[in-house]
């Protein structure tokens, strides 16, 4: 097992560990201070030496440890533990989860992790390969700590945190006024598999355009989110009736299908759409996104 270090040996699994850090900088695009990586049950095995000249992590706190198992030294800033278990055990993405992490001597440190999963030639999962930042100081910079809160750091668009606290709001708004809110939910077919294939820096470009091209279409006072790496949302704000949904979303899908420029050559993606009107549908944002992802998988 290698605890601390700067060249990360292979854990006998066969990836190459720089090129996959290299991915992920490029797809999250921070500036990151030190390395870390899990095993295939989520247990961190590794932390490079970066870990103690920016913080004062003590290894024996984390290695051989699950994140959400090492609660007793940390408190989640920006998602709940059990939210950060559920991504990792679905084998999801982590964008900036922001940890406070009081170590056992007592010293305080403020940090976000960034992480991607990774398999072995044979397809297997192998753990989680990520990196870090040190936010202690950058704490103090209220402007930044809420850039970071609200938005999500590849698109620079509203992340779920906000879009859950604008669906909250128009939702109010619009019952007192006997109007409706609109979601509308879409799932883009192959970008789980393309990221795999190109620069992550171009897979960014992709999902920043999807982002504009959505954006387009609303209006000002409505919301755009991306969701994961392959599903965004919008949030239309007080909407009369169903019909007037279905325009937009007929807007959105002859939009959204239009070519995308990436390695030179013109990608044209498939996408599901799925809208549903609250408070008729339901009243919880990530309720009526779960539903409708539990819908296209039927």
């Amino acid at each position: 097992m290698n605890i601390l270090s700067d060249n990360p040996v292979s854990l006998e699994i066969e990836y190459d560990y720089k090129q996959e850090i290299n991915k992920l900088q490029s797809l999250i695009n921070i500036s990151s201070e030190w390395t870390w990586q899990t095993d295939q049950n989520h247990k961190f095995c590794m932390l490079s030496r970066g870990a103690l000249h920016t913080t004062s992590i003590i290894t024996s706190d984390l290695i051989g440890k699950k994140i959400w198992d090492a609660d007793k030294f940390m408190t989640a800033f920006n998602i709940s533990w059990e939210q950060l278990k559920e991504k990792m055990e679905s084998i999801g993405v982590i964008n900036e989860f922001i940890i406070n992490y009081i170590n056992s001597k007592g010293q305080i440190n403020c940090f976000s992790i960034s992480g991607i999963p990774f398999f072995t030639k044979t397809g297997d999962f192998g753990g989680y390969i990520g990196v870090a930042s040190n936010l202690t100081n950058y704490q103090q910079d209220h402007s930044g700590v809420l850039r970071i809160l609200n938005t999500d750091p590849l698109t620079g668009y509203p992340n779920l945190k906000t879009t859950e606290e604008f669906f909250n709001k128009s939702l109010v708004t619009a019952t007192r006024k006997n109007k409706n809110i609109g979601l509308i939910y879409i799932n883009v077919h192959q970008l789980t598999k393309i990221h795999y294939q190109y620069n992550f820096q171009e897979i960014i470009r992709v999902l920043i355009t999807i982002c504009k091209r959505l954006n387009s279409i609303i209006r000002k006072y409505d919301c755009v989110c991306r969701l994961g790496l392959n599903d965004f949302c919008v949030v239309v704000h007080e909407i009369s009736q169903a019909v007037d949904l279905e325009k937009i979303v007929k807007k959105i899908n002859k939009l959204l299908t239009q070519p995308y420029e990436i390695s030179d050559h013109q990608l044209t993606l498939n996408f599901d759409i799925v809208n549903y009107l609250a408070p008729d549908k339901g009243k919880n944002l990530s309720g009526l996104i779960e539903k409708a992802r539990n819908k296209l998988n039927q």
